[in-house]
């Protein structure tokens, strides 16, 4: 009897274990979740402000920062977009698209999405054979200015950053200048052909693109890993006083990666626009 009794006992110890585990058990995982649901809302506040800070330099027109600083000291100058950075040195040309957020839903509780930034791609448009330094001035400084007011050293912040709405590098190729600009909030590229100078020279090396292609109305589309840049055909003209004569034109492929301009016969005694915009 005593040892029904003492068998009893313990079982009875055992049952009173096991529940104590199951509802310590129980306890953290419910400490876990809201703890994980906490990391989450904040995940989401952040990108929700990202967003936001994205919408709204999406309003913005385009313009052009010179580098003061804040960033690497090759870059003369710098401007950016809701989908990507546009930096600007002697010797190339560096597109460097936005990261993209990608969220997932969860199946435990009713929690917000994850999400996971996806590097975007980096393409670099070098000028083949031209100058390795021009000079690289900003036209047409605007109002504003801009400020990096980054951690709380006073001493590495910057300020007072003036802001135009183009750059022109000058002598990129002899009698030719190329002028960055903004319309609609995409970014152009002109090239400026001086009387007697010869459009042929220019020539782009792309490097970062996957694949480059020309489709059926004469678009440069750029793949990269996680998108495509598409450079749309050139408007090539020749300005008749108040009013642009249009010239034909068109982007042609040459060498690996190499891309030019194929032009029919223009007033070479007049000074030509190759404009291609960037989407």
């Amino acid at each position: 009897m005593k040892a029904s009794r003492l068998a009893l006992f313990l079982a009875c110890i055992a049952s009173l274990t096991a529940t104590s585990n199951r509802n310590l058990s129980v306890a953290q995982i419910e400490r876990q979740r809201l703890r994980s649901n906490e990391e989450q809302n904040s995940a989401a506040k952040k990108n929700s402000r990202a967003d936001l800070t994205r919408a709204v330099v999406a309003q913005l027109p385009l313009f052009f920062e010179a580098n003061q600083g804040q960033t690497d000291p090759r870059v003369r100058f710098l401007s950016r977009s809701s989908g990507y950075t546009l930096f600007l040195t002697p010797t190339e040309t560096v597109l460097a698209e936005a990261q993209t957020q990608v969220g997932s839903e969860r199946h435990f509780g009713k929690t917000p999405k994850e999400y996971k930034s996806t590097p975007g791609s980096v393409l670099r448009m070098q000028l083949v054979g031209a100058n390795p330094e021009p000079k690289i001035i900003g036209i047409e400084k605007l109002p504003g200015k801009v400020n990096y007011l980054i951690g709380n050293d006073s001493r590495a912040w910057h300020t007072g950053i003036p802001l135009y709405s183009q750059v022109r590098s000058e002598q990129v190729y002899p009698g030719i200048d190329l002028v960055f600009h903004g319309d609609d909030r995409q970014l152009e590229y002109d090239f400026v052909v001086s009387p007697g100078a010869d459009p042929k020279r220019v020539a782009l090396q792309i490097v970062g693109a996957k694949q480059i292609e020309l489709d059926r109305q004469g678009n440069l589309v750029l793949h990269t890993p996680n998108s495509e840049i598409l450079m749309r055909k050139p408007t090539i003209y020749q300005a008749a006083g108040p009013q642009r004569r249009p010239v034909d034109g068109r982007f042609v492929l040459r060498a690996k990666n190499e891309v030019g301009f194929q032009i029919a016969s223009y007033d070479r005694s007049q000074p030509l626009v190759i404009d291609p915009t960037i989407s």
